[in-house]
Formats: C-alpha cells, sequence, structure tokens
C-alpha cells in the first residue's frame, strides 16, 4: 500500500449521522453528502447494521429497518453519493443491543442481572419506540450467529472504506454463558454482577 492510499493518515474532518430509524424515509443522499462537503467533512460515519439493518440484510435475527425504502438502496446511493464527492464512508454497526423480538427467540445471547432478569433499555422512555435489549459480549448474537454474518455481508455487497463499532464494550452479565466461561478461566463462579464493573 502507498502512502497514497492511506487516506486515514491525512488530516480528517469526520461527520457521524445518528440517525432514528423513523427518520429514514426523509435522507436525500445527495443532499446529505452535499452538506458533509459544505461543513469541510471528508468522511461520514452513517448507520449500516447491527441493532438495525440498514440495507436489506438476509442474515436472519438482523432486523431490517421498518422504514427502509423498499424500491431503492438507501446505502448503496448514500456510498455512492459521497464517492462522488471524495468523502470516506466509514460503516456504523452496534451489536451491543438488539430488538426484544430477538430476546424472545434467542434469549441466551442477551445480558442477565443478578436473579436472570435481562436488561431492557427504554422502558422509561416516553413515545412509540422498540424495547431493546443489552445482547451479551460472549453471546452468538455479538458473534457467529449475528455480528460476523453482517460484516461479511457488508463487506461483500458494499465498498466502504472502514469500520466503527458503536459501543463495543460488556455489561455486567450473569447469564449461564458467562458463568461457565468465568469458572473456566478463574476455577470459581462468577462474582454478582451488582459488584463494581472494571472498565
Amino acid at each position: 500500500m502507498t502512502a497514497m492510499n492511506e487516506w486515514w493518515k491525512r488530516p480528517l474532518r469526520v461527520i457521524q449521522t445518528n440517525l432514528q430509524v423513523r427518520d429514514t424515509d426523509r435522507i436525500d443522499p445527495e443532499r446529505l453528502a452535499a452538506q458533509i462537503g459544505e461543513m469541510g467533512g471528508n468522511v461520514l460515519v452513517f448507520n449500516v447494521g447491527g441493532i438495525y439493518a440498514w440495507y436489506r440484510s438476509d442474515v436472519p435475527f438482523h432486523h431490517v429497518n421498518e422504514y427502509l425504502p423498499r424500491d431503492r438502496d438507501l446505502l448503496g446511493e448514500t456510498i455512492e453519493a459521497c464517492r462522488r464527492r471524495s468523502i470516506r464512508f466509514i460503516a456504523r454497526f452496534d451489536f451491543s443491543k438488539a430488538k426484544d423480538e430477538v430476546y424472545q427467540k434467542r434469549p441466551q445471547w442477551f445480558v442477565r442481572r443478578d436473579g436472570g432478569e435481562p436488561e431492557t433499555i427504554g422502558v422509561r422512555r416516553p413515545g412509540n419506540w422498540s424495547l431493546l435489549m443489552s445482547t451479551c459480549i460472549n453471546g452468538a448474537y455479538r458473534g457467529e450467529a449475528v455480528a460476523i454474518p453482517v460484516l461479511n455481508e457488508v463487506l461483500e455487497r458494499y465498498d466502504i472504506d472502514g469500520v466503527f463499532f458503536n459501543n463495543p464494550g460488556f455489561r455486567a452479565c450473569d447469564c449461564d454463558g458467562c458463568r461457565r466461561k468465568y469458572a473456566a478461566l478463574y476455577g470459581k463462579p462468577l462474582p454478582p454482577s451488582s459488584a463494581p464493573e472494571l472498565y
């Protein structure tokens, strides 16, 4: 690789959109790319997968954004609009949470607090929002069942310049998988998740 291709070593103005699914059909890729350019941006970080797929994913349990237009490829159009303006495209993924419908089918993939209760996000949030559940860092959602196939699918379908993982850390978890893994590694029971978390 030559220095010419190492674009990440040059000065960057990175713009990250953190989009709501409800606004999906309002996104105009050409206008968005033009606005990024007007702000002096040369890199766009854009939602692609994880909690919601912003393209027509074929990976089971990867929830496709229900507001995604059916007659076009919004993600592909956004990447192309950026390309025409020499704006690099970074695919944003967040596998830290999933919709509660995934939890109902695969509860073993999710964080359990002391007493076995799942960690639910959005219960106290007003409005008609999805309930999201925290996924276990040792569970298959963040690995072989969803995250890895999603990354492979995106890399095969789209010409992206990089990957950004939002919230890649962990939540203290007391699920069976975490308890087994901890006992195998340390030869003693997993401490209660109410204990102080180490970061």
